[in-house]
């Protein structure tokens, strides 16, 4: 796939995705907005690759992170942040 990056650097990259993400999905409702809906539609695809592409990066980080420092360290980051329901309830 492409070069291994520091913690860092993943979330620098899952940044970029995400605001080339937001340029798509403003292009898109543009087009909306001026009925040429083929083209919103492809412009909002892109947008959707690029969000993709933003998750890969910010899970990799997460990754990064835990290999690192320990899974400790990103618990509350992950599935266990949820707090247990009341049994009450």
């Amino acid at each position: 796939m492409g070069a291994r990056h520091k913690g860092a650097e993943y979330h620098r990259s899952a940044a970029a995705h995400y605001e080339w993400a937001a340029q798509h999905h403003r292009q898109a409702a543009k087009h909306y907005d001026e009925k040429d809906y083929a083209q919103g539609a492809h412009q909002a695809l892109i947008a959707a690759g690029h969000q993709e592409h933003a998750l890969q990066h910010a899970m990799k980080a997460t990754k990064y992170h835990a290999e690192h420092y320990g899974d400790e360290a990103v618990r509350y980051g992950t599935e266990h942040y949820r707090k247990p329901r009341d049994k009450e309830r």
